[in-house]
């Protein structure tokens, strides 16, 4: 495609002269996260890619992972830090979820990782069904948020016209699904290399690297700012509670939410930069949020660009569902 290759991309901490300003970006991105951490250059870097879709689609929700490890040996191995960078404000919002996958192999039979740098602040859950908490993340133009690589994601469209709803798409006239959801992904591998994603080689279709490195200034909200509420049964917010459930297929099963992008295929890697790995084996993710309670304290009918929702029993899950 014009915007997006449908596959991921390499760039290793050791590169001192990055070809491409993208590249370029994804190591200021790099730095900005892994700066101050002790790891081996060699083995670490970044896996980058882009993301356009028109903003009705969806991002699926998965995992990332080194799906060429996983497909080589069934090992699933997951990034330090998973980062997006918006660079448009129209689309559904990333919902990020304290939850991790269970190991299909034991533990000790991973390879080993870099344990010298602290993961992104949080409480990682530790079980695959139950989510405590779910992190939302609304498109603003220039926005860069950062998340555990081993939580589910996605960015679901049904949840496109909360973000309209008051907001800078509505106040121009545009609508819920105007226009095209740009992102800019960025994951971070420390001491492990994932097995299918190559360097960028297809020469003048990217703009080269400027002469003056990047040095990424953190903007926007820290994670001490950003609004955290409390949902429960019994809470004050119990009443305005909207509830979203999503079911999932099995990463071989149905088809894929949106077209691979042309280009050559290549085994293992994400399923496309349009349509990652969905949460496999038959899934579904039920959400229960409070976002009328949130509207009414910002006011406007708007919702916070960003906002964590601590969710109370029985109010975040993610289950098997029987086939």
């Amino acid at each position: 495609g014009e915007y997006s290759a449908g596959e991921t991309f390499w760039v290793g901490a050791d590169v001192e002269e990055p070809a491409t300003v993208l590249e370029q970006l994804a190591l200021a991105i790099f730095r900005l996260h892994a700066g101050r951490c002790t790891f081996d250059r060699a083995t670490s870097g970044v896996e980058w890619w882009t993301q356009v879709i028109d903003a009705d689609d969806d991002i699926g929700w998965h995992w990332d992972r080194d799906y060429g490890l996983e497909a080589d040996a069934g090992f699933q191995l997951h990034p330090h830090v998973a980062t997006v960078t918006y660079l448009s404000d129209v689309g559904a919002p990333t919902l990020m979820l304290e939850t991790t996958e269970e190991p299909e192999e034991p533990e000790e039979r991973v390879p080993p990782r870099a344990l010298a740098c602290p993961r992104v602040p949080g409480n990682a859950a530790t079980k695959p069904i139950g989510v405590q908490v779910a992190h939302w993340s609304a498109p603003s133009i220039g926005k860069h948020v950062s998340f555990d690589g081993r939580w589910l994601h996605g960015a679901p469209a049904d949840l496109a016209p909360e973000v309209a709803q008051g907001g800078a798409s509505a106040a121009k006239g545009e609508g819920a699904f105007a226009g095209k959801r740009f992102t800019f992904l960025v994951n971070i591998w420390l001491n492990h290399r994932p097995r299918s994603v190559v360097p960028w080689t297809l020469k003048g279709r990217l703009r080269a690297a400027g002469d003056r490195p990047l040095a990424w200034t953190a903007g926007g909200p820290s994670e001490d700012e950003v609004k955290r509420v409390k949902a429960s049964v019994s809470g004050e917010v119990s009443d305005e509670l909207r509830r979203f459930t999503w079911e999932l297929e099995g990463e071989d099963d149905g088809e894929e939410e949106e077209e691979e992008e042309e280009g050559p295929p290549k085994p293992a890697t994400k399923a496309s930069a349009q349509a990652p790995k969905k949460a496999g084996g038959g899934h579904a993710v039920a959400l229960a949020l409070p976002l009328t309670a949130l509207r009414r304290e910002v006011g406007g009918g708007r919702l916070p660009l960003s906002f964590s929702a601590e969710l109370g029993p029985g109010l975040g899950s993610v289950a098997a569902v029987a086939s």
